[in-house]
């Protein structure tokens, strides 16, 4: 009890008791806090609610700016050393306010000079050892700058090309993204020609040396606010802004040109280098940076295939390309799978009118598109190695098939195959060997095989093509000269290499009725066959007058669509029980390339593989 009161009118009162603080579990609980390897202040609410810190540690008052202990009885909005803004009061008031989750664990950034600083702070609420204690807040603050800044430093190493210090090609795209996709900018491709063979003859250091120089100069090319990169390899881009209009891409690329042609003093040597240029607008707001990109590098490779100095993207040609890539992909998927047929086109031995042989050719239906034209699917094989598989293929097919009609129809035991051969097979695959382990395992015996490959494959590398023919002539295989007549034409090759049999080009043949130098040059290539002792088969026949011409020009075989187009197995296994192979189909069963015989299919172009 205490007697309180004025001096005349003296009154007792009941006072509660506010117990002495406990000294020891004070002192106790600021060596625990003093301990800790981070920031931490126990923070209470006067009558007001306001947040005083209530303890804290060395370490919280250094992150604050303050000398130690002096937070002390500090409202947490007096901290403006470390929060400016009042931001990290404001979220520890909202958490002391809501009453909700036991801890709270979040990034939070102080502005600062001469840069921000970074922390990851946690609010909880300590345990109360008596219900009489009001509640208390724990602010555990950590600075985590230093990881921030080493984080930020590796990102931007790795947006970073680290030869030349410009943006890479993630970096490139980031900042083509943050600018904002709109018709206001283009990217701009630039690619080094012979590059690779100025590394070769001069060594990977100069070929760094040059990269450097022209990424100076097409520094020295762009406007302020241009965004250079180099993409890796030989090619650079430029984001650029048009101010005026699209003629500003244009204009770069003039600046680019001129600045990369004059002359380079290289590891001591002058050096003269070209660039191909590409440009892309951004013509649709659904783009992004790696899709500018792509185009942009699209229309640069065009500008090298064309052989011109700069090239603009037009979709459309985009558009065929990605058809082309996604062919591609199908046709490594049917090659794989076994989604081609072979079809077979007879030949006709004009002495005796016999069909004594049959040329295999590729087919392809396509599940979703239909038949794809061979014009469309054997150029693409060869473009990108998959007429290696692709022949392997035909060869054991077309084998495995005439070895199947050999042994089942007598009046076709003698039939003999021939197969397509591309310059990319003879230079890059062992043909000997698949022939080999074809004829091993079809059991077709050599002489029924004929192998075709045109002038131009042996042109590639005569050497090779000597050694290829050669080996394969040990085998019994036979070799035809496919298109005799277009290509490189050399009687040396005809002498010194093991070829059989020439096939004269459609073209000759149909024009030999309407043109006479047409006339001339089939009669001078079968009179050169008969020197040197070489059959002859004449391709294209679509008309009686081809050839009964043929015949009289003392040609040795026929092959067209007068005799029969290329036909599917079954219809082939049909046409040789029909007896044509002993006689040409009467008059009503043939046919032209515009009006076949009705029991066969239409006519397809024919493959070479």
């Amino acid at each position: 009890m205490a007697l309180v009161g004025t001096r005349n009118n003296k009154q007792l009162i009941s006072v509660p008791h506010t117990p002495a603080p406990d000294l020891s579990a004070i002192r106790a609980e600021q060596a625990l806090i003093d301990a800790l390897p981070l920031g931490v202040a126990l923070i209470r609410r006067d009558d007001s609610h306001r947040l005083i810190i209530s303890a804290a540690n060395t370490a919280f008052d250094e992150i604050a700016g303050l000398p130690s202990r002096h937070s002390l009885g500090m409202r947490l909005t007096q901290l403006t050393a470390l929060d400016p803004m009042g931001e990290l009061a404001g979220r520890a008031r909202s958490f002391a306010q809501s009453g909700g989750a036991a801890t709270m664990d979040f990034d939070w950034r102080s502005p600062g000079s001469p840069r921000d600083r970074h922390f990851a702070v946690r609010l909880s609420w300590l345990p109360q050892a008596d219900q009489a204690e009001p509640p208390r807040l724990q602010l555990s603050i950590r600075d985590r700058s230093s990881e921030v800044e080493q984080a930020r430093s590796l990102r931007d190493d790795a947006l970073r090309d680290p030869l030349t210090g410009l943006y890479n090609h993630i970096g490139f795209a980031e900042k083509t993204d943050s600018a904002g996709i709109s018709p206001a900018i283009a990217v701009v491709m630039v690619n080094l020609q012979r590059f690779s063979r100025i590394v070769d003859s001069l060594g990977h250091t100069a070929g760094d040396e040059l990269l450097l120089t022209v990424a100076r100069r097409i520094l020295s090319a762009v406007r302020p606010g241009d965004v250079v990169s180099r993409l890796g390899g030989d090619s650079f881009a430029i984001l650029t802004h048009l101010v005026e209009g699209p003629g500003d891409a244009l204009h770069l690329a003039v600046r680019c040109h001129e600045v990369i042609a004059r002359s380079l003093d290289i590891s001591g040597r002058e050096i003269h280098q070209n660039v191909a240029i590409g440009i892309a607008y951004a013509d649709s707001d659904e783009l992004d940076g790696d899709e500018m990109i792509r185009n942009a590098e699209f229309a640069m490779h065009r500008a090298k295939r064309l052989g011109i100095r700069t090239e603009i993207f037009r979709p459309g040609e985009a558009l065929k390309s990605r058809r082309r890539f996604a062919l591609e992909a199908d046709l490594r998927h049917a090659i794989k799978t076994g989604a081609l047929t072979l079809a077979y086109q007879p030949l006709v031995r004009f002495g005796d009118n016999k069909i004594v042989s049959v040329e295999a050719l590729a087919r392809w239906q396509h599940p979703t598109r239909g038949p794809i034209p061979p014009t469309d699917f054997i150029p693409l094989a060869e473009e990108t190695g998959l007429i290696m598989p692709l022949g392997r293929w035909a060869l054991e097919t077309a084998c495995r098939e005439i070895a199947g009609i050999r042994s089942q129809l007598p009046e076709a035991a003698a039939l003999e195959v021939a197969v397509n051969l591309s310059s990319i097979q003879i230079a890059g695959d062992d043909v000997v060997e698949n022939v080999r382990r074809g004829l091993a395992i079809s059991g077709l015996p050599g002489h029924a095989l004929k192998l075709e490959l045109t002038e131009s494959a042996i042109i590639a590398n005569p050497e090779r093509a000597r050694h290829v023919l050669g080996a394969l002539k040990k085998l019994d295989v036979r070799i035809s000269m496919d298109d005799f007549g277009t290509g490189y034409s050399s009687l040396s090759y005809l002498h010194t290499l093991p070829i059989d049999v020439l096939k004269i080009d459609r073209s000759f043949i149909t024009d030999t009725l309407a043109y006479g130098d047409s006339y001339q040059i089939v009669g001078a290539v079968l009179s050169l066959a008969r020197a040197l002792r070489k059959e002859t088969v004449g391709e294209g026949i679509e008309t009686a007058e081809h050839a009964e011409l043929l015949a009289a020009m003392g040609c040795t075989y026929g092959q067209g669509f007068y005799f029969a187009p290329a036909l599917s197995l079954s219809e082939l296994r049909a046409y040789l029980r029909s007896g044509a192979i002993t006689a040409l189909a009467p008059a009503d069963h043939r046919g032209t390339a515009e009006n076949p015989r009705p029991a066969m299919p239409a006519p397809a172009p024919e493959a070479r593989c």
